[in-house]
């Protein structure tokens, strides 16, 4: 299967508040999921992140917000990326829409932002991935991210 075709649109102030609201909602069910917490204190601590990451919301300085959009222009994911400076940029959030995964999208989607972030000077791209996400770790070893640490936990 050939890598689809997207572009990345900037998303509006009114798609960002969408976009804002269920990403902190999903973020605090993964890291339940991933660490043992309740959802009350994975709320609290995804709450504490919001406020210290972006402070000025859609208006913070360095952050950038985009709808993915498909070869007709229709949304299939969103990127949320903060260009940190040094060559450096640290992908926050990508998703693709339920419906459109498994089509390609999310590799061309990291392809377009490397090629939108090349002309900004950024040299470096960085992430975190959940251990429960294989596809995504399989995607990104598949476009050669090096994994620089690893967080184990074991219940007891």
């Amino acid at each position: 299967m050939a890598t689809p075709t997207v572009t990345l649109h900037p998303m509006t102030e009114e798609e960002y508040t969408t976009f804002s609201a269920t990403l902190w909602e999903d973020f605090a069910q993964t890291v339940a999921n991933n660490t043992g917490t309740t959802l009350e204190e994975a709320s609290a601590e995804a709450a504490r992140q919001h406020k210290d990451l972006l402070p000025q919301e859609y208006h913070t300085p360095g952050h950038k917000f985009w709808r993915v959009l498909n070869e007709a222009g229709e949304p299939v994911g969103d990127l949320w990326v903060h260009i940190r400076g040094n060559g450096r940029a640290f992908i926050y959030d990508i998703e693709m829409l339920p419906d459109q995964r498994g089509k390609g999208y999310g590799e061309a989607t990291m392809r377009a932002l490397e090629d939108a972030l090349k002309p900004e000077g950024v040299t470096e791209i960085s992430l975190n991935v959940f251990g429960d996400n294989a596809v995504a770790m399989n995607l990104y070893k598949k476009l050669g991210y090096l994994v620089v640490a690893t967080g184990m936990r074991k219940p007891i």
